[in-house]
This record gives C-alpha cells, structure tokens and sequence, in this order.
C-alpha cells in the first residue's frame, strides 16, 4: 500500500482544517476592524465558549 495514502491524506485534511480556522478568525477580525460588530457572530458562536465558561 502506499504510504501516502495512510499519512499524506489525513495530514493535508488536518493541515487545511487549521489553515481554514485560521483564515476564518482573521477574516471575522477584519470584519469587525471595518464595519464594527459581526451580528452572525454574536448569535452563534458567542454561546459556546458563554456556556462553556459557566460549566
């Protein structure tokens, strides 16, 4: 069997997963830097660490 298919893949999934989250959070931050708050952000991912905290 090749041993890219059983470590290439995964790790090229994984490695664009965290690029991909990290993209996201800088994109929303330079959101909000130019038109203030994002309103998407408040509803949905506002809750998780929110009730994260209290348990």
């Amino acid at each position: 069997m090749d041993p890219w298919f059983g470590y290439g893949v995964p790790t090229v999934v994984l490695a664009m997963g965290v690029i991909g989250l990290a993209y996201a959070r800088w994109m929303t931050r330079e959101f909000e830097r130019k038109y203030g708050e994002w309103p998407a952000r408040r509803s949905v991912l506002a809750t998780v660490p929110v009730q994260r905290r209290r348990g």
